[in-house]
């Protein structure tokens, strides 16, 4: 019983010690402009070549339809994904989605942002991040309260 511990604490560490991401799907950022955790209904943008930046499930595909013509990305096994395009100016209907996710719609303008249209505000909410710690800590904290009783059980046989 007593080897039992030492099992528990490395096996624990080797199950959690790799990343966990949460399975979260947002849009980080329109070209330069970061809208990171931010949720808008209408964006500008004033460049033309525009690449689309993200998170997603990892290996995900995600899809991105802008005005009504689909292309897909897929996310690398940490999640990022991207997708690179031009449009032209104007407004474009952009709707990013996921199978395990929302859709994301917005309207994105190529051009310059009219008056009167305030910059994006960072968000009071932060984006999910990893769970590893939690984890591992919730793993091995119950290991170290189990151990009295395990040892004391193998020492009284």
């Amino acid at each position: 019983m007593k080897r039992l511990l030492p099992l528990i604490v490395f096996l624990s560490f080797i199950l959690f010690s790799s990343p966990l991401s949460a399975g979260g799907f947002y849009l980080k950022s329109i070209g330069e402009l970061n809208v990171e955790g931010a949720s808008y209904d209408h964006l500008w943008y004033t460049g033309s070549n525009v690449t689309f930046t993200g998170v997603a499930p990892a290996s995900s595909t995600v899809t991105i339809a802008i005005d009504g013509t689909s292309a897909t990305a897929t996310a690398t096994s940490s999640g990022a994904w991207s997708y690179s395009t031009t449009l032209s100016q104007g407004d474009h209907s952009i709707i990013l989605s996921t199978p395990s996710a929302e859709s994301y719609n917005f309207t994105l303008t190529i051009g310059e942002v009219p008056e009167g249209v305030g910059a994006i505000q960072a968000p009071d909410t932060p984006v999910a991040g990893s769970v590893t710690p939690t984890v591992l800590a919730l793993v091995l904290g119950t290991s170290l309260l189990l151990s009295p009783l395990l040892v004391n059980k193998a020492f009284r046989k």
